[in-house]
């Protein structure tokens, strides 16, 4: 009873009797010298207060309005926080829980206004407009436990407004939409908290960075901070907008840049790390002018667009960091589009890939780092259009002798011109001429199609003269010191061995075993360390042998049995480690087999053709041993045999390649072919898992269920023999197939 009459007391002092209706303006003088919001004495001419009166505050510095100091919120109907000309006003919640029917406007007046509104602690909500800058200079702080709600929130409202909205801790949510920098220059400061925009109908997006074309909103996010927008993200409307993200997280549903046919529609994302994920497209100019540079961090997209109307011109500047499109990601449709990857650094994956016809993708390779980023497409379509411009340089002072791949895909790819028909076609070999921009041309670069795994590789040859190459096209070499090379061949156009011994420190910007068709090259390494720093062929053109038993091994990419007639063998085992950053392409002539059972073995991804075989020694009594790990994804398409070491095959499940991203099985569930093995793509906390379960069979019954009856086997008695024979000849002639007049299928 005695909680009630203290509530009581508190309503009886905030409330007062005004004529039905009728909302009274209240102005904040904090004559009491306390702050106390709900303290009436705080407030000119009034000694009762309605919950539909409207309230100015423009007192600061020391005199602001603080809710919460008794640990209750408060209800009103708006509250203009700046009011009039030329004042500076502050309101500070602390604790309870305050609602203001019609909203709150902070900064109001004319540009002379300046307002503050902060939130510590408590629960703030906003049933109409949440205005911050309506004319003035306003500033939202949201930190702690505190938490604010709104409905519609405009930031920057008019010409000459600014706004800064600082969101250290608690939670922001829009349940409309969130228009920042309508007129004025807006900031949305975000370290930590959350940030939740539900608004999905609007057709002009939940979330909107530079409404107008005279405002503007630069979004800086970092630290631990997280936004949710359920509906559009657009970056640059009619105005600018532009996201800062170094830290923490921002998830969108939609996202896109540049959304008006307008000069001043300008969108831009700088990532230099957090994670930006956006589940259905992200639109890099859409209408406008819009561009990306990412150089940390992680993007995940399900499809995107650089340049999707005639209007539009999108950019991308990829550096560093991660990028995954899901779906496809098309460079040009119908306006233009730029991708640009400059340096080593960053991996960009995508389902398919698109050159537009008026797109450029630039490759600026840094020869002293290594082959530099690429396009992994790691689905089923990789096209370029007629039109489309693939320009290749060297960052300055780093040039280097040797090939390059710029792009890898498990189909192959294809190019869709006026000349060749309507329809794309596969393209192989030199493609210089229909894809190398005049510079890159001039400069002497070629840019060829070749086979990888089951299917190509964009590979860019530099016009470098190699000026430290080693061949050996004969006999048999020891290498047991350190040997720096820019192009390395063993078996060039004859047979040649290379071992490498412990003590051997081998840097290689290019590797290639078995070059020409009348070659023949084996590498043994025994330990060790081999660098290369771009391709390894193994099998280019002719046979070609590599055994690591131990040491560490690794390279940009390696692609074995890359050509008609090549023929590769891969072994990979006793206490070796093998580090592949790109991918590892395995074509029909291929083997690859992973013997040991302490082995270290990362790669970026991986391909295997039809005629391929992938095996993994096991020794049920150890175990697997090390399974590969792979970073990207892995496509399927070979067979993959399992051997057992003599006298250890124990049933079990055993995994044999871990995955960051998918496992494809293109083989229609032939994968393994030994018998009395089965397998599984099975997912596992945050991986994808290639699982195979060996048992042995004790009945007949137990092979059929297994699946592994012989073809002829009619009786199903696990033997192939006359009783078969017999339970054919008693349906010889017979037919069910009602199509058929001679079938008399329903008597049958």
């Amino acid at each position: 009873m005695k909680r009630w009459y203290v509530v009581c007391l508190f309503v009886a002092a905030f409330l007062c009797l005004q004529v039905p209706g009728w909302a009274t303006a209240y102005t904040w003088s904090n004559a009491l010298g306390d702050n106390d919001f709900l303290d009436v004495g705080n407030w000119l001419s009034c000694t009762e207060i309605l919950p539909g009166d409207d309230m100015d505050i423009n007192l600061c510095d020391g005199d602001e309005a603080v809710i919460g100091l008794d640990g209750l919120g408060a209800v009103g109907r708006y509250v203009n926080v700046g009011k009039p000309s030329g004042s500076c006003g502050e309101l500070s919640i602390i604790a309870g829980e305050t609602y203001f029917s019609n909203g709150v406007a902070i900064a109001r007046t004319d540009n002379t206004s300046q307002g503050s509104f902060t939130v510590s602690g408590g629960d703030f909500e906003c049933g109409g407009y949440f205005t911050v800058g309506d004319t003035g200079a306003a500033v939202v702080e949201l930190s702690g436990t505190g938490s604010i709600t709104v409905n519609r929130n405009n930031v920057a409202t008019v010409a000459g407004s600014s706004a800064n909205v600082s969101i250290t801790d608690g939670t922001y949510s829009v349940a409309t939409y969130m228009r920042c920098g309508l007129h004025g220059e807006a900031l949305i400061d975000m370290s930590g908290g959350i940030l939740n925009n539900y608004g999905t109908t609007n057709a002009d997006g939940g979330l909107n960075l530079g409404y107008y074309n005279d405002g503007s909103c630069l979004w800086q996010h970092s630290g631990t901070a997280e936004a949710n927008v359920a509906g559009t993200l657009v970056i640059g409307r009619t105005g600018e907008g532009t996201i800062e993200l170094s830290g923490g997280m921002i998830n969108a549903e939609k996202v896109s840049f540049a959304t008006e046919d307008d000069p001043n529609s300008i969108g831009s994302l700088i990532m230099t790390g957090g994670e930006f994920n956006s589940h259905q497209y992200f639109t890099i100019a859409d209408k406008g002018d819009a561009s990306v540079d990412i150089s940390g961090g992680f993007l995940n997209v399900n499809r995107s667009i650089l340049g999707q109307n005639s209007s539009a011109v999108g950019s991308m500047v990829f550096s560093g960091g991660e990028a995954c499109y899901e779906n496809y990601l098309r460079v040009g449709s119908a306006g233009q589009g730029s991708l640009t990857f400059d340096g080593a650094g960053g991996k960009l994956r995508c389902g398919d890939f698109y050159a537009g016809p008026l797109s450029t993708v630039n490759f600026v390779l840094d020869g002293s780092a290594g082959v530099g980023s690429g396009i992994e497409s790691y689905d089923d379509t990789v096209r370029c259009e007629e039109g489309a411009v693939v320009d290749v340089s060297f960052a300055s002072g780093t040039d280097v002798p040797g090939s390059f791949v710029v792009l890898n895909s498990p189909a192959p790819i294809t190019y869709l011109s006026s000349e060749l028909g309507a329809e794309p076609v596969e393209v192989l070999g030199d493609v210089s001429s229909v894809l190398l921009s005049a510079s890159a041309a001039s400069a002497g670069w070629v840019a060829e199609v070749i086979n990888s795994g089951s299917g190509a590789a964009l590979l860019v040859t530099s016009p470098v003269a190699s000026t430290n190459g080693m061949t050996w096209n004969s006999g048999s070499v020891t290498l047991s010191s350190a040997l720096t090379a820019d192009i390395a061949v063993v078996g060039d156009d004859a047979a040649a061995s290379l071992d490498i011994a412990s003590g051997a420190d081998a840097d290689f910007i290019n590797l290639t075993i078995g070059n020409a068709a009348t070659g023949s090259g084996q590498v043994n390494m025994t330990g060790g360390a081999v660098d290369v720093a771009s391709m390894v062929f193994i099998g280019k053109d002719g046979v070609a042998t590599l055994d690591i038993s131990s040491g560490a091994f690794s390279a940009g990419n390696i692609i074995a049995a890359s050509s008609d007639g090549s023929s590769a063998d891969v072994q990979v085992g006793g206490d070796a480690s093998l580090y592949v950053e790109g991918v590892v392409a395995l074509g029909a002539g291929a083997e690859l087999t992973f013997t040991g059972y302490q082995t270290s073995i990362n790669i970026g991804s991986m391909t295997t053709a039809e005629d391929s075989v992938l095996t993994f020694e096991i020794d049920g009594a150890l175990g697997v041993g090390n399974a590969v790990n792979v970073a990207g994804h892995v496509s399927l398409n070979g067979s993959l045999d399992v051997n057992f070491v003599a006298g250890n095959r124990v049933d079990g499940t055993y995994t044999v390649i871990r995955s960051e991203k998918d496992i494809f099985d293109n083989t229609g569930g032939n994968l393994v072919s030994t018998s009395f093995v089965t397998y599984e793509i099975v997912e596992v906390g945050d991986y994808k898992e290639l699982q195979l379960t060996v048992f042995t069979p004790s009945t007949c019954q137990d092979v059929i269920d297994a699946g592994f009856t012989l073809a002829g086997d009619l009786t199903e008695d696990c033997q192939v023999d006359l009783f078969d024979f017999a339970a054919m000849a008693s349906q010889w002639l017979w037919c069910n197939d009602p199509t058929l007049p001679e079938c008399d299928w329903l008597t049958q």
